[in-house]
């Protein structure tokens, strides 16, 4: 049953999505439930079946010796999640006849300016500072938790990019300049520097999503190339002799270690986790930090925890990228009930924000833009803990644009609008 799932989603999706893309063109991207889908199919469906092939590369490793039957029933929980986000997209429906005619005020741009060149210079600032010390480092490892320990939450450098990319799309938004997006060099380097890729898929999908709506033209070849450069760069975190094969299983190796995670919770850490209390926190994301801090006891993240009983398995480990998923994340907080109606429960978000077109007005269309550029750091890691996190940021740091552009329609309809190819 799990192989058959798996082909079906491996070889279906695809094909209808070429199909839904081909038929809506750019409209398509404005589908919340099409990006969805794809992050599950990729580290969900795609990480089950490339993980028999790469189980090989850890076989030394006694932890990783995973029970047949434990892989096959976490390949099906991990389809019956794609398969779910799969349905929900062949329901939901693409706005029909929409063109943009939005300018931002010229009050709500103004402070756009003074956020960007405030937020770019602290973080060109931040990376030349820092570039020497992170070029020397040899390992991913090393040079990550020198990154997350000196820099990343000292700088509190998302926030700095969330800001500088909000104040980004009202610049675009009013001048249609794209050359502004050159600014976002700044944080990619120094994710590159650090060894990692997130927060460069945030900015380079966050700017395209812009890109795409303004000029109405989907522009699949250039994201694809710009992608695929920032996956490549993968490649460069080890040591690598070529290999066809070696060469698929390094570009994957991030969604591949990520599904490990899966397995470690299913045979470790089977409702170990506290559902209630996990909702609870989570419903407080929308509050500061300090706030929710004074009303809740902080607990680790089952990623913290299940990498700890990793790396207390594995002295001297120097494997990376053991993060987790949406079906991890899952089974830990609520087990195989949990597993089945979790992505209900997600489908069903993202199937509402596509029927009330959230992306309407001005507010909306940037909180989809978060929430749809940082899916990936969702897919790889939790879904409920971070879905309300975006909707604080518009309520917060990012509140003038709220306030000012508020209620203000980016998408008008009009009749006999022809989609551009």
């Amino acid at each position: 049953m799990s192989d058959f799932l798996l082909y079906f989603n491996l070889i279906a999706i695809p094909l209808y999505c070429f199909y839904r893309f081909k038929k809506k063109k750019y409209l398509s991207l404005l589908n919340p439930c099409f990006y969805l889908l794809i992050g599950s199919y990729v580290y969900l469906t795609l990480s089950s079946f490339l993980l028999k092939r790469y189980l090989a590369v850890y076989s030394s490793i006694d932890l990783f010796r995973f029970k047949p039957e434990s892989i096959q029933i976490t390949n099906l929980f991990c389809n019956w999640f794609t398969l779910v986000f799969f349905v929900f997209y062949i329901f939901s429906v693409e706005p029909k006849n929409i063109i943009s005619r939005f300018k931002p005020k010229a009050k709500t741009y103004q402070i756009a300016i003074g956020f960007t060149m405030l937020t770019s210079l602290i973080l060109l600032i931040v990376t030349v500072a820092y570039a020497p010390t992170l070029i020397t480092f040899t390992t991913r490892l090393d040079v990550f938790r020198f990154y997350v320990d000196e820099i990343f939450f000292k700088y509190k450098i998302a926030l700095l990019i969330n800001i500088l990319l909000g104040s980004l799309a009202v610049i675009v938004w009013r001048t249609k300049n794209f050359r502004w997006y050159i600014v976002l060099l700044i944080p990619i380097i120094l994710d590159l520097l650090a060894k990692g890729r997130t927060m460069s898929f945030v900015c380079l999908v966050f700017a395209y999503i812009n890109y795409v709506i303004i000029t109405k033209k989907a522009s699949i070849f250039k994201i694809t190339i710009l992608l695929l450069g920032i996956i490549a760069t993968g490649i460069l975190r080890h040591n690598f002799s070529f290999s066809w094969d070696g060469l698929v299983l390094r570009l994957f190796s991030e969604v591949i270690l990520t599904r490990f995670t899966t397995i470690l919770v299913y045979d470790h850490f089977m409702n170990s986790g506290d559902l209630v209390i996990y909702l609870f926190q989570s419903l407080f994301r929308l509050l500061p930090n300090s706030i929710t801090d004074l009303l809740l006891d902080s607990e680790p993240g089952y990623i913290v925890v299940v990498g700890k009983f990793a790396a207390s398995k594995v002295p001297g480990a120097t494997f990376s990228g053991l993060a987790g998923n949406l079906v991890s994340e899952a089974l830990f907080y609520g087990g195989i009930t949990f597993a089945i109606v979790s992505p209900l429960i997600i489908g069903s978000i993202f199937y509402s924000l596509n029927r009330l077109r959230i992306y309407k007005t001005f507010p909306g269309f940037i909180f989809f833009c978060f929430l749809i550029s940082n899916l990936l750091k969702m897919m790889r890691a939790s879904f409920y803990d971070q879905f309300l996190i975006f909707i604080y940021l518009m309520f917060s740091y990012l509140i003038w644009i709220t306030i000012w552009e508020g209620g203000r329609v980016v998408f008008v309809k009009i009749i006999n609008f022809k989609v551009k190819t």
